[in-house]
């Protein structure tokens, strides 16, 4: 058994969080630089 942190969990779930909020920004993002060009 190991032992997990209390926040262990909060800290992945952050991560997933801020992982796809780049994902969005990139797919938001990229149309608008190749319409604008």
């Amino acid at each position: 058994m190991e032992i997990i942190p209390p926040n262990y969990g909060t800290k992945v779930f952050y991560i997933n969080i801020s992982i796809i909020k780049e994902k969005l920004l990139t797919v938001c993002v990229k149309p608008k630089i190749k319409n604008e060009a």
